[in-house]
Formats: structure tokens, C-alpha cells, sequence
């Protein structure tokens, strides 16, 4: 895979680069050409800038469409005349004519990873063996035959694996996109100013901190029993910033109404701290954010989240289609629409 030579490059900018081209996992691994940093540029000029604002982006190498119309794959980014861009003047130049550029750059690189690694694990999730499943097909035994059973039971397992697998990666997702728009610094259970008020007062973990402001991310606050081992250590963290001298904030995303929930926002008021959740979590991150990650998050995450959640809602007809080189979908929607979405299997 070819790379830059980074010569031109502060060591910050350098730093910057390598952090944005890899991801790595225990079984997938991302690794982003200078032909795909360059169209994660392009993208950037095209949505946030004016057109041709970056000279050095070669005309072959700019987007011919929308990001989100574009496969994760980016094929179009492995022609000939993308191959060879000077990603150094590229970055530089963006750095000059974008606001707040390495920040969006940064966002939008954790994007498309977590997209490119989420097609590799719609590609490879393996379907279900029946004998770990048949146990749970005497909940609805007799409805239909045997064989039906087991094809619901198999296909309703492997829609959860994939929701699962989907659930964690927007998680890491969100997290990484709400601390690099803020301008926020992650820190390990090694590096972190917070301390524990207990014990041995261990440093904790903390998702970011904004100036004196420690923040708790959470896609999700809900009452999972799943949830009740570490809900505890989830209480003590308003204490623990605010014997540590930060104020505790916590930004949830989406709220479901609860015992414990509330329970959670009582100690951050408790300590001094202040909880944004559902909508209010939303607009403190734009708030927060300067005008041009504003921009950002509207054009990239929250207007492709608004149309999904308002998507009509009626009657709908799905088939499914397995075979073993791929799976296929056609749904017909409210509006009478069939789509039809093929996946490739390995």
C-alpha cells in the first residue's frame, strides 16, 4: 500500500496521519492509502469548503459524489490518478483553507474506518449453528415445521450479532467523534488527572476532558440488568472528578426513563456537575463545538440521523435471500418502494 513520505510535515501533522490511516481490533484491520486520506480531504473541500479550494487535490482525485453515496470500499479512490498524490501538500494546503480542518480530517477518518471495518464484519459474521439455538425453539415449537424453526431461530440470531457488533462500534464511534469536536483529550486509567476517592485512589479512566470539565460518554443510558455489575462504579464517577478538582458532565445521547437513570443525574447534581442527555446532549455538543465542527456534525452525523428517524413508519415486506457466496434483501417500505441491498459473504 503506498504511503507519504512525511518529510514535509510537522511532527504534530505526522502524528496526526498515522493516527488516522490504521485501526486496529483483535480480528480486523483497517489500513487507509494516501489515496484514501486524499479522498477524505476531497470530501472535506467539497462539503465544508468551495470547490477546487485545495490546488494540490488533483481534479481525478476529488469525489464525483456525497460521501454517504459513496461504498465504503471507495473504489474509485484505487484509479491510477489517485495513487499518486502528494498527501504532505494536500494536507497542508487543507490545513490552510479548512477551519478547524485536523479536527474534521480526524472525525471524518473514524468514520470511514469504523465503516469500512462494520463491511468487513457484515461480510464475515458467521450465521449461527441451530444446536446452540434449538433449545430456545421450545418457546414456539408447533408453530411452524421443524425446519421453518430453525431458520427463524438462525436468522433472528444473526440479525442480533450484527446489531451487537453495530451497537459497539457506533459506541466507539460517537465517543472519539463528540471528544475530537470539542477539542477534548482521552485519557487511559495511566494518564488520567481523575482519581479514585476510594481505596487506593488509582487514577480512573475518563472519555474526555474539555478544560476543567471531565465528561462520561454515553450513546445510551437504560436499565439493562446487564448493566447493574458496573452501575456502582458509574455512580462514583461524579464523585471522583469532583474530589479530583473537574467538573463532572455526563453526555448521553439517548435517555430511557428509570430508577437508576435518575439515580445517575442526582449524583451529578450532587457533585456539582451538570448531565446532557437525548436532545440537550445533541446541542451541547454543537454548542461546544465551534461554528465550523458544527457544520461538521450536521453534515456527517446528525441530518443522516434525523432522515433514518423519521423515516415513515407502516406496513413492510422484506425477503431474504442466503446463499453462500451472499446474503440478499428486498424491502418494499410504506411508499411502495423495493429496494434491494446484497451483501457479500466469506
Amino acid at each position: 500500500m503506498p504511503k507519504s513520505r512525511d518529510t514535509h510535515l510537522s511532527g504534530t501533522q505526522a502524528a496526526l496521519i498515522k493516527r488516522c490511516r490504521y485501526l486496529k481490533s483483535t480480528k480486523a484491520k483497517v489500513e487507509l492509502s494516501d489515496a484514501d486520506l486524499a479522498g477524505v480531504i476531497g470530501f472535506l473541500e467539497r462539503d465544508l469548503s468551495k470547490p477546487g479550494a485545495i490546488s494540490a487535490l488533483p481534479d481525478g482525485a476529488r469525489p464525483g459524489r456525497s460521501y454517504y453515496e459513496t461504498p465504503p470500499s471507495m473504489p474509485e479512490f484505487a484509479k491510477p490518478e489517485r495513487a499518486k498524490v502528494n498527501l504532505p501538500e494536500i494536507f497542508q494546503q487543507a490545513a490552510q483553507e479548512i477551519e478547524d480542518f485536523e479536527r474534521a480530517f480526524e472525525c471524518l477518518c473514524e468514520i470511514h474506518k469504523r465503516r469500512v471495518k462494520f463491511a468487513q464484519v457484515r461480510e464475515t459474521q458467521p450465521l449461527p449453528q441451530i444446536e446452540e439455538l434449538a433449545p430456545r425453539g421450545m418457546l414456539e415449537f408447533g408453530l411452524a415445521s421443524p425446519e421453518a424453526t430453525a431458520a427463524l431461530l438462525r436468522l433472528r440470531k444473526h440479525f442480533y450479532d450484527i446489531d451487537n457488533r453495530a451497537a459497539q462500534e457506533t459506541a466507539f464511534l460517537f465517543m472519539k467523534i463528540a471528544a475530537n469536536a470539542m477539542g477534548g483529550t482521552r485519557h487511559t486509567s495511566r494518564t488520567s488527572p481523575i482519581r479514585r476517592s476510594t481505596g487506593n485512589r488509582q487514577r480512573r479512566p475518563v472519555d474526555f476532558i474539555v478544560g476543567n470539565s471531565a465528561y462520561d460518554f454515553k450513546c445510551r443510558m437504560t436499565e439493562a440488568p446487564s448493566r447493574r455489575a458496573r452501575f456502582h462504579d458509574e455512580l462514583l464517577f461524579p464523585r471522583d472528578c469532583n474530589v479530583s478538582g473537574y467538573r463532572p458532565v455526563l453526555l448521553a445521547l439517548h435517555k430511557l426513563e428509570g430508577e437508576r437513570s435518575e439515580h445517575l443525574l442526582d449524583a451529578y447534581q450532587r457533585y456539582g456537575g451538570t448531565a446532557y442527555t437525548g436532545e440537550d446532549a445533541w446541542r451541547h455538543l454543537k454548542d461546544s463545538s465551534g461554528p465550523m465542527m458544527s457544520m461538521f456534525l450536521e453534515h456527517y452525523v446528525l441530518g443522516h440521523i434525523s432522515r433514518i428517524s423519521q423515516a415513515a413508519e407502516g406496513p413492510m415486506d422484506m425477503k431474504i435471500t442466503i446463499r453462500d457466496g451472499y446474503i440478499k434483501y428486498s424491502i418494499t417500505g410504506a411508499n411502495g418502494k423495493t429496494e434491494r441491498i446484497r451483501i457479500p459473504r466469506s
